[in-house]
């Protein structure tokens, strides 16, 4: 993957079934243009941008000289290379415009089908699709250094939260449109066979095995020649019969964390399956299994190779890839056939089409909004683009040497500190996840606000410990959890192997080169360590180990999960020694603020006022008029909810601990208080009670069941049964950690609390 690829690319495509939208954003002052009529929304045009930027890096148009570009001098050598009259960026957008004219036909004509998605349909993909925003901001959003979802939103995805919100929608609703028409698609054995065998190039599979003689880093001709001759040696004797394939992967470097063969040394290869290029060539070439060995170069050193099966459709993988290009060409095909004339239709051009926004929004993508806003070159015929002395600075790859200070050890084995740097962050981030940051949150200045929230840390957490001291306990905890599922993982054979690995730390590299060059100058920082020490309080080098490791872990652990079927009983046992950690209470708050204009309170009498009033509306309430009609008529706080909210423990913190102990506390719906906080006096209302067997009153949608409810008791039983089966197994082999050097802990701890913020730094640039 290239540099200039952010983060939108890695994770648009997993979620296309999960969630989207059907309209675009109407509060937009300026639009790409229109077709039929409907606007085509932002986030419709800049997904396809990145689509299209990830195609033309692997066409023959695409300078390798790229791949090492990010930012402006990535947008200057877009724009200095010509294509047939035009520039190389123009050609990029006039492509994306085409791609977006063709989504909003799909959507607009497709739309218009018996077989769309219906209200409740679109409202379920818009609920996944503020659900997976939620999910990956929980994940990604320290690594990028926000406070709220709309800032991830806006770092990762280069749009604002609704426009991405739109967006997943309309996919979505596409794809569910495509997903029907696949139901009227049933290939028979003889069909697929046909056209595995007219497709067998793109299906042709091969299962090798190979041992590898890695080279060292920046091995010279000398060490070249001899790896190359060792591995010749071992080739003439095998050829010879002295020794077997067994014997020649004794000495292969491709291994897991305690030097087994990953896989046996054995991999599948298949048009696609991104493994270094002449790995997969020979890989390719091979039209039957042998029992000879050759030896293919790369640049990770001489792979000794056999070729031991050719796989065809009776095998499940191969079958299955089959049967999904199959299904994709069919369905395709329908869906050409249903929009060409469309396609030709004048009507269905873009119309109004705002060249200049378009610019705006490609060059955006490329160059961040502070770069983009600076750029010389605004016009629409971007040509010939200068450097902007004031962009961020191109990033340069000299990342430290991995600190290799050590914390612990794991059966003997060092554990380096950016180990526990890591586990610590994610015990405090455990211990805050119910904590209501409502108040730190009103703190508008970055460094009062980190001030403010050290002094948190040493309040008192629980078991007579603060956040600080009962963190620094737990994260050696889920560090030896940790290590202990990672040995799991290895001798259940999930292990990664050195292609894998490789792959997954050029994705890493990805990310970190464009986090840097879109938001470097945002965080002060001009390398891709002191990016990483600002946001993960470690170098890069120290980072790549842990991300492997816990993406391997990460990966064994859903599989466990996925394995564990549990029975109702079960679930509802679960269910029961807990239920306000699931139950769902809806609620409704009718809100009247006790400020004045001067944002402080009022007298006392005007208070008194404000609380006699919502007692009337209490009573009324009582009588049986209509919460949401007096939430309509009479609340200060106005949504389109009118103050209806689904609330769980979870998000508690939304409404206050006072609000939320009372509404938990409920058992009818109907029940009503009056609360004050520090701002208002607050009606609030139960409108609906939703358990593990049903729901009473009502929800905020038709989506917010007793099945939500299910459905988390399910998830989190399954959670906690993996965590168990860690847990025995440490405990069944009596594991720990040993040589715990608590200076080095106390050295993370104290790196952790001392956040260096970009407003510390412009202190003391003004101070000196």
């Amino acid at each position: 993957m290239n540099k200039y690829i952010k983060f939108i690319a890695l994770v648009l495509s997993l979620v296309m079934l999960t969630g989207i939208f059907f309209g675009c954003n109407k509060k937009a002052e300026n639009c790409i243009g229109t077709v039929n009529g409907e606007k085509i929304p932002d986030g419709v045009f800049i997904n396809n941008f990145f689509d299209i930027l990830d195609k033309e890096s692997t066409s023959e148009n695409w300078s390798e000289d790229y791949n090492e570009l990010y930012g402006n001098k990535l947008y200057e050598a877009l724009v200095a290379k010509k294509m047939d009259g035009k520039t190389y960026f123009d050609t990029i957008v006039d492509k994306t415009v085409e791609e977006s004219r063709i989504f909003m036909i799909k959507h607009l004509v497709f739309s218009t089908k018996a077989e769309w998605p219906d209200e409740e349909k679109r409202k379920e993909l818009k609920e996944n699709a503020i659900s997976y925003i939620d999910q990956m901001n929980t994940y990604y959003g320290p690594s990028f250094g926000v406070k709220t979802v709309e800032e991830f939103v806006k770092v990762a995805y280069s749009m604002s939260y609704d426009q991405l919100v739109d967006y997943f929608v309309m996919s979505g609703c596409i794809e569910t449109y495509k997903q029907k028409l696949e139901e009227g698609v049933m290939p028979t054995d003889e069909e697929l066979l046909k056209y595995y065998e007219d497709n067998f190039s793109k299906f042709k599979t091969v299962q090798v095995r190979h041992s590898l003689l890695e080279l060292p880093d920046k091995a010279d001709d000398k060490a070249k020649a001899e790896l190359r001759a060792e591995a010749q040696t071992l080739v003439d004797k095998y050829n010879a019969g002295e020794i077997t394939f067994d014997n020649i992967m004794e000495r292969s470097d491709d291994v897991d964390a305690e030097g087994k063969p990953n896989s046996d040394g054995y991999y599948v290869v298949y048009d696609g399956t991104d493994y270094v290029k002449a790995f997969e060539e020979w890989g390719l070439k091979q039209t039957a299994a042998s029992d000879k060995i050759e030896i293919v170069e790369t640049e990770y050193g001489y792979h000794i190779m056999m070729c031991t099966k050719i796989l065809d459709t009776s095998d499940d993988e191969v079958h299955d890839r089959v049967y999904t290009a199959y299904m994709d060409e069919k369905v395709n095909s329908k869906v050409e056939e249903e929009i060409a004339s469309y396609k030709k239709d004048k009507n269905y051009k873009i119309k109004d089409y705002n060249k200049e926004y378009a610019y705006e929004l490609a060059k955006k993508v490329i160059l961040g909004d502070a770069e983009a806003a600076a750029s010389a070159d605004a016009t629409a015929t971007a040509s010939g683009a200068t450097a902007d002395a004031n962009a961020t600075p191109t990033p340069t790859v000299s990342d430290a040497a991995a600190d290799t200070t050590v914390v612990a050890k794991y059966k003997g084995t060092p554990i380096y500190k950016a180990y526990y740097t890591q586990f610590f962050s994610q015990a405090m981030n455990n211990c805050f996840a119910e904590y209501d940051f409502t108040e730190l949150n009103k703190i508008e200045s970055e460094k009062e606000y980190f001030e403010a929230l050290k002094k948190v840390f040493y309040e008192e957490y629980k078991d007579g410990k603060n956040y600080l001291d009962y963190s620094k306990d737990e994260a050696l905890d889920l560090m030896l959890n940790f290590f202990a599922a990672k040995e799991m993982a290895i001798a259940a054979e999930k292990g990664y192997s050195k292609e894998k690995t490789d792959k997954l730390l050029g994705e890493l590299d990805t990310q970190i080169d464009s986090l840097l060059s879109y938001s470097g100058e945002q965080y002060g920082v001009k390398t891709r360590d002191e990016l990483l020490k600002k946001i993960m309080n470690m170098n890069v080098n120290d980072y790549k180990t842990v991300y492997v490791d816990q993406m391997m872990v990460n990966d064994y652990a859903t599989s466990i999960i996925e394995e564990i079927k549990p029975e109702e009983s079960v679930l509802f046992s679960h269910y029961q020694k807990d239920p306000d950690k699931y139950r769902i209470v809806t609620i409704r708050i009718i809100t009247k603020s006790i400020l004045g204009a001067d944002k402080k309170e009022v007298s006392e009498k005007e208070q008194n006022d404000v609380l006699n009033f919502l007692k009337i509306l209490e009573e009324k309430i009582k009588n049986g008029d209509s919460a949401e009609a007096l939430a309509i008529g009479y609340s200060d706080d106005t949504d389109s909810a009118n103050g209806l909210m689904d609330l769980t423990k979870a998000k508690s913190a939304l409404v206050g601990e006072k609000i939320a102990d009372w509404a938990f506390k409920q058992t009818e719906v109907g029940a009503t208080t009056i609360i004050k906080t520090d701002s208002a006096y607050k009606l609030v209302v139960i409108e609906g009670l939703t358990d593990y067997n049903g729901t009473k009153g009502i929800t905020t949608s038709s989506d917010i069941t007793h099945k939500v409810v299910q459905d988390q008791v399910q998830t989190e039983y399954k959670n906690y049964a993996y965590e168990d089966q860690v847990e025995k197994y440490v405990k069944d082999n009596s594991l720990a950690l040993s040589d715990i050097d608590q200076t080095v802990i106390q050295q993370v701890i104290e790196e952790y609390i001392n956040y260096n913020s970009v407003e510390d730094k412009e202190d003391k640039k003004e101070t000196e």
